[in-house]
Protein backbone atom coordinates (compact mmCIF):
# COMPACT_ATOMS: atom_id res chain seq x y z
CA UNK A 1 0.00 0.00 0.00
CA UNK A 2 2.85 2.61 0.44
CA UNK A 3 4.11 1.56 -2.34
CA UNK A 4 0.86 1.91 -4.42
CA UNK A 5 0.45 5.74 -2.18
CA UNK A 6 3.53 6.63 -3.16
CA UNK A 7 3.22 5.48 -6.88
CA UNK A 8 -0.15 7.40 -7.25
CA UNK A 9 0.03 10.34 -4.83
CA UNK A 10 -0.74 13.05 -7.17
CA UNK A 11 -4.48 10.82 -7.66
CA UNK A 12 -5.05 11.04 -4.10
CA UNK A 13 -7.59 13.28 -3.03
CA UNK A 14 -8.42 14.85 0.48
CA UNK A 15 -10.37 12.08 1.65
CA UNK A 16 -7.97 9.54 -0.35
CA UNK A 17 -4.90 11.01 1.73
CA UNK A 18 -7.19 11.27 5.06
CA UNK A 19 -7.94 7.69 5.07
CA UNK A 20 -4.60 6.33 3.95
CA UNK A 21 -2.62 7.79 6.57
CA UNK A 22 -4.86 7.66 9.19
CA UNK A 23 -4.62 3.68 8.83
CA UNK A 24 -0.89 4.13 8.51
CA UNK A 25 -0.90 6.08 11.95
CA UNK A 26 -3.44 3.92 13.25
CA UNK A 27 -0.56 1.29 12.54
CA UNK A 28 2.29 3.52 13.48
CA UNK A 29 4.20 2.77 9.99
CA UNK A 30 6.36 5.21 9.74
CA UNK A 31 9.76 4.30 9.75
CA UNK A 32 9.35 1.69 7.23
CA UNK A 33 6.68 4.08 4.51
CA UNK A 34 8.52 7.37 5.65
CA UNK A 35 8.64 8.11 1.20
CA UNK A 36 5.14 7.55 1.44
CA UNK A 37 4.29 9.93 4.34
CA UNK A 38 6.74 12.73 2.52
CA UNK A 39 4.98 11.75 -0.92
CA UNK A 40 1.38 12.33 1.04
CA UNK A 41 2.74 15.64 2.77
CA UNK A 42 3.51 16.68 -0.96
CA UNK A 43 0.08 16.36 -1.69
CA UNK A 44 -1.92 18.32 1.44
CA UNK A 45 -1.20 21.58 0.81
CA UNK A 46 -2.86 21.59 -2.90
CA UNK A 47 -5.68 19.17 -1.77
CA UNK A 48 -6.49 19.66 2.06
CA UNK A 49 -8.88 22.73 0.84
CA UNK A 50 -11.06 19.97 -0.80
CA UNK A 51 -11.75 18.07 1.84
CA UNK A 52 -14.60 17.48 3.92
CA UNK A 53 -14.66 18.19 8.12
CA UNK A 54 -13.98 14.66 8.40
CA UNK A 55 -11.02 14.90 6.32
CA UNK A 56 -8.82 18.14 7.07
CA UNK A 57 -9.88 16.62 10.72
CA UNK A 58 -7.94 13.53 10.02
CA UNK A 59 -4.83 14.86 8.00
CA UNK A 60 -4.45 16.72 10.80
CA UNK A 61 -4.53 13.64 13.38
CA UNK A 62 -2.52 11.39 11.43
CA UNK A 63 0.16 13.85 10.30
CA UNK A 64 0.89 15.00 13.92
CA UNK A 65 0.83 11.21 15.31
CA UNK A 66 3.43 9.90 13.17
CA UNK A 67 5.24 13.14 13.75
CA UNK A 68 5.75 14.10 9.98
CA UNK A 69 5.40 17.31 7.43
CA UNK A 70 7.18 20.41 6.91
CA UNK A 71 5.44 22.98 8.95
CA UNK A 72 4.19 24.87 5.58
CA UNK A 73 1.61 21.89 5.05
CA UNK A 74 0.45 22.27 8.79
CA UNK A 75 0.00 25.83 8.07
CA UNK A 76 -2.29 24.99 5.13
CA UNK A 77 -4.20 22.69 6.74
CA UNK A 78 -4.77 25.71 9.34
CA UNK A 79 -6.30 27.29 6.49
CA UNK A 80 -8.40 24.52 5.66
CA UNK A 81 -9.71 24.07 9.17
CA UNK A 82 -10.18 28.04 9.47
CA UNK A 83 -12.56 27.44 5.71
CA UNK A 84 -14.86 24.89 7.72
CA UNK A 85 -14.87 26.26 11.18
CA UNK A 86 -18.65 26.57 11.25
CA UNK A 87 -19.00 22.83 10.76
CA UNK A 88 -16.38 21.66 12.98
CA UNK A 89 -17.55 19.39 15.74
CA UNK A 90 -15.73 19.40 18.82
CA UNK A 91 -13.55 16.36 18.03
CA UNK A 92 -12.46 18.32 15.06
CA UNK A 93 -11.63 21.76 16.98
CA UNK A 94 -9.66 19.30 19.99
CA UNK A 95 -7.38 17.92 17.02
CA UNK A 96 -6.56 20.78 15.56
CA UNK A 97 -5.36 22.09 18.27
CA UNK A 98 -4.10 19.10 19.50
CA UNK A 99 -1.97 18.62 16.25
CA UNK A 100 -0.15 22.01 16.30
CA UNK A 101 0.54 21.54 20.51
CA UNK A 102 1.86 17.75 19.43
CA UNK A 103 4.39 19.16 16.72
CA UNK A 104 5.21 22.19 18.81
CA UNK A 105 3.94 24.61 16.10
CA UNK A 106 2.50 28.30 16.59
CA UNK A 107 -0.71 28.33 14.13
CA UNK A 108 -0.56 31.92 12.51
CA UNK A 109 -3.01 34.81 13.41
CA UNK A 110 -5.82 34.19 15.27
CA UNK A 111 -6.34 30.59 14.76
CA UNK A 112 -6.94 29.43 18.24
CA UNK A 113 -9.04 32.19 19.22
CA UNK A 114 -11.08 31.36 16.29
CA UNK A 115 -11.29 27.93 17.81
CA UNK A 116 -12.29 28.61 21.09
CA UNK A 117 -14.93 30.96 19.64
CA UNK A 118 -16.55 28.13 17.59
CA UNK A 119 -16.03 25.42 20.95
CA UNK A 120 -17.96 28.02 23.24
CA UNK A 121 -20.99 27.48 20.73
CA UNK A 122 -20.64 23.45 20.73
CA UNK A 123 -19.91 23.29 24.09
CA UNK A 124 -22.76 20.90 24.98
CA UNK A 125 -21.33 18.40 22.21
CA UNK A 126 -18.06 17.75 23.96
CA UNK A 127 -17.47 14.50 25.21
CA UNK A 128 -14.29 12.99 27.51
CA UNK A 129 -11.50 12.80 24.86
CA UNK A 130 -12.39 16.35 23.34
CA UNK A 131 -12.50 18.19 26.95
CA UNK A 132 -8.91 16.50 27.83
CA UNK A 133 -7.24 17.06 24.60
CA UNK A 134 -8.80 20.83 24.15
CA UNK A 135 -7.63 21.56 27.48
CA UNK A 136 -4.16 19.89 27.01
CA UNK A 137 -3.46 21.71 23.73
CA UNK A 138 -4.22 25.20 24.62
CA UNK A 139 -1.72 24.67 27.76
CA UNK A 140 0.67 23.39 25.38
CA UNK A 141 0.00 26.36 23.30
CA UNK A 142 0.43 28.64 25.79
CA UNK A 143 -2.98 29.94 25.06
CA UNK A 144 -5.68 29.44 27.90
CA UNK A 145 -8.72 30.47 27.68
CA UNK A 146 -9.94 30.92 31.19
CA UNK A 147 -14.04 31.63 30.15
CA UNK A 148 -13.80 28.28 28.10
CA UNK A 149 -11.90 26.26 30.39
CA UNK A 150 -14.67 27.18 33.10
CA UNK A 151 -17.43 26.28 30.03
CA UNK A 152 -15.62 23.08 29.52
CA UNK A 153 -15.44 21.93 33.46
CA UNK A 154 -19.30 22.79 33.96
CA UNK A 155 -19.96 20.80 31.11
CA UNK A 156 -17.90 17.99 32.20
CA UNK A 157 -18.95 18.12 35.91
CA UNK A 158 -23.17 18.80 35.02
CA UNK A 159 -23.16 16.18 31.96
CA UNK A 160 -21.78 13.77 34.50
CA UNK A 161 -19.17 12.96 31.64
CA UNK A 162 -16.44 12.86 34.46
CA UNK A 163 -17.65 9.34 35.34
CA UNK A 164 -16.70 8.30 31.69
CA UNK A 165 -12.94 9.46 31.65
CA UNK A 166 -10.32 7.10 30.73
CA UNK A 167 -7.14 7.30 32.91
CA UNK A 168 -5.22 9.47 29.94
CA UNK A 169 -8.11 11.91 29.86
CA UNK A 170 -8.47 12.32 33.26
CA UNK A 171 -4.47 13.02 34.30
CA UNK A 172 -4.47 15.31 30.96
CA UNK A 173 -7.36 17.30 32.01
CA UNK A 174 -6.01 17.68 35.57
CA UNK A 175 -2.76 18.50 34.53
CA UNK A 176 -4.06 20.80 32.17
CA UNK A 177 -5.79 22.44 34.78
CA UNK A 178 -3.08 22.71 37.09
CA UNK A 179 -0.60 24.47 34.84
CA UNK A 180 -3.32 26.88 33.90
CA UNK A 181 -3.51 27.22 37.69
CA UNK A 182 -7.59 27.14 37.33
CA UNK A 183 -8.65 25.45 40.39
CA UNK A 184 -12.13 24.07 39.53
CA UNK A 185 -13.30 23.07 42.65
CA UNK A 186 -16.60 20.85 41.22
CA UNK A 187 -14.33 19.58 38.56
CA UNK A 188 -11.19 18.73 40.95
CA UNK A 189 -14.16 16.96 43.50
Amino acid sequence: LARAGLERAADFGAMDIAKMCWAFAKFDVVDAARDFWAAMASEVPAKVHDGKVNDVSMIAWSFATADVGPEAMYSEIARATRRLLDDLPPQSLSNALWCFATKGLRPEGDFVHAICQRARHVIGEFVEFDVANMCWALVVLDAVDYELFDLLANHTVATGLWKRFPASSASNLAWAFAVAKFAHAPLFD
